[in-house]
C-alpha cells in the first residue's frame, strides 16, 4: 500500500505555512520524516494491539512538529465523537470505509483536556459515507464522530492548531 503522495504535500505545505519550517531550533520531541516501510510497521502494529473491545482507536505519531503532529489511527467499531476548541483537524482514510458525522450538537460532552471535548455521539450534523483516498477537514470547535465502520478503519489525521 502507497499512502497517496498528496498527503504529504498537505502535511508539508500545512506545517510549513504556519511557519514550522522557519529557522527556529528543533524541540525535543520532532519528528520530520517517516518512510513508507515505518508506516507500514505501525499499521501492522495497530493491527497487533488494538483492542477491539474499547471505544478508542488505536493512534500513533507518524511525524510531529510541535505544535502540530501527524497520527496514524486504527480502529474497526465507531467510538466517541470529538470536538477540538484549539485545532483544525484533516483526516485522510488510508483504508476502509466509515460514516463521519460533522456539525450538529455533541451528546454527553466531557472535558478531556482543557482545549478538547469528548462525547458519546453527535445530534444532527451532515453524515457522510467516506472511503479508502477521501479526505475531510474538520474546523476547529467542530463536533465530529466515526459513526460507524465497516470493518478495519486506518486514517491519518494532521492536527492544526488554530489561534
Amino acid at each position: 500500500m502507497r499512502i497517496a503522495p498528496t498527503l504529504a504535500a498537505a502535511a508539508v505545505l500545512a506545517l510549513t505555512s504556519f511557519g514550522v519550517g522557519s529557522a527556529q531550533a528543533p524541540a525535543p520531541d520532532v519528528k520530520m520524516f517517516a518512510t513508507g516501510p515505518e508506516v507500514q510497521a505501525m499499521i501492522a502494529n495497530a493491527r497487533a494491539k488494538y483492542e477491539p473491545k474499547s471505544a478508542a482507536s488505536f493512534s500513533q505519531t507518524i511525524v510531529k512538529a510541535a505544535p502540530y503532529d501527524v497520527t496514524l489511527d486504527y480502529r474497526t467499531h465507531a467510538g466517541a465523537s470529538s470536538l477540538h476548541q484549539m485545532q483544525a483537524e484533516l483526516i485522510f482514510v488510508v483504508e476502509g470505509k466509515m460514516t463521519f458525522v460533522t456539525g450538529g450538537t455533541m451528546i454527553d460532552p466531557k472535558n478531556t483536556n482543557a482545549d478538547n471535548f469528548s462525547g458519546t455521539g453527535v445530534k444532527g450534523g451532515v453524515a457522510r459515507q467516506m472511503a479508502k483516498g477521501d479526505w475531510v477537514m474538520v474546523p476547529q470547535n467542530t463536533p465530529h464522530w466515526i459513526s460507524a465502520t465497516d470493518g478495519e478503519l486506518i486514517l491519518i489525521a494532521l492536527h492544526m492548531p488554530r489561534g
